[in-house]
Formats: structure tokens, C-alpha cells, sequence
């Protein structure tokens, strides 16, 4: 129960994230799959994706000026609170889902593109990191889906942060 609570929380708001540079709540553009699974956290990632330097942007902005920030972080909040967080840990969670969203976003936009010699280079001084890139690309990786992977590890944190609270009452 609390799991499902959790995810609607995280995921609640399909479609709402507005388009942030015109201000006037029209949908920004994004992948169909954001719209379809994976919630506001997905939409707000993908509509950041979809400008330029849209990561660096919106990590500057505040909720005032960039409304639709600030109702994603509200939304979240007040679902949260709803699924029987209290107000505090609501507000923590909202923001280190924000922040799990835009640097996600920030990571995507600024992930460099090497040479051979330069990917030889992170390969000898990084072998673990690299190799680890290399097996999440064999097992079918992409951006997506390591978002949702992030997604889903705040998910279940949520959810043993709530339930630990639950017992210790």
C-alpha cells in the first residue's frame, strides 16, 4: 500500500510539466513513453531535455519564475504529505526528487563525447566506472532507463524511510 502511495507521489501528474521558457503552460514537447510511464518526474525531464542548456536553466530558476518547478516540487509535496509522510520529510523528498530530475538532465546534456584516446585514457584511469557504463549498455541502457532506475531507488528509499517510521511509533 504504502509502496503504491509512494510511486503515485513520485509519478503523480502525467503530462502537466509546462513549457518552461514561454511560461504560458503549454506542454513542452517530449518522448510519448515519458507521457505513458513514467509520471511528472519522466515529463519534467524530458521537457528539459527538449531546450538546449535547458538542465543549466532550470537548475538556476526558482519556483516563482519558473512556475512549473515550483508545482511539480508542491504537487509531490502534497502527495506526499497525503500518502502519510510528514510535512518536513514530504518537502526533503520533493526536493531530492527535483534535484534527482535536473541533474539527470544537467549529466545528459553536458555527457561528453570522447576519442578513442580519451576513452582509452577514462578506460585505464576509471576501469571499474568504465566497465560498468559497458555493461549497462549490454544489457540494453540507455538514458531512459537509467532514469527510471534512479526513479525507482528513490521509490523504494521513500518507502523504507516510511515504513521504518511506521514501526518505530
Amino acid at each position: 500500500m504504502i509502496r503504491s502511495r509512494v510511486r503515485l507521489a513520485v509519478t503523480a501528474g502525467r503530462g502537466r510539466c509546462c513549457n518552461r521558457r514561454s511560461g504560458t503552460g503549454r506542454r513542452a514537447a517530449r518522448n510519448d513513453s515519458a507521457e505513458n510511464e513514467g509520471g511528472a518526474a519522466e515529463s519534467l525531464w524530458s521537457a528539459v531535455l527538449a531546450y538546449p542548456d535547458g538542465a543549466r536553466i532550470a537548475i538556476g530558476a526558482n519556483m516563482l519564475r519558473a512556475k512549473s518547478l515550483g508545482a511539480f516540487v508542491d504537487q509531490t509535496v502534497r502527495v506526499l504529505h497525503a500518502a502519510g509522510f510528514d510535512l518536513a520529510d514530504a518537502s526533503r523528498a520533493a526536493d531530492t526528487l527535483l534535484g534527482l530530475v535536473l541533474g539527470a538532465a544537467v549529466e545528459r546534456q553536458s555527457a561528453p563525447t570522447w576519442d578513442a584516446a580519451q576513452a582509452e585514457q577514462a578506460r585505464t584511469q576509471f576501469p571499474t566506472t568504465i566497465a560498468g557504463f559497458e555493461a549497462c549498455r549490454q544489457q540494453g541502457d540507455d538514458a531512459l532507463r537509467s532514469f527510471r532506475y534512479s526513479i525507482d531507488i528513490l521509490i523504494h528509499g521513500l518507502v523504507a524511510l516510511r515504513q521504518e517510521s511506521h514501526s518505530a511509533r
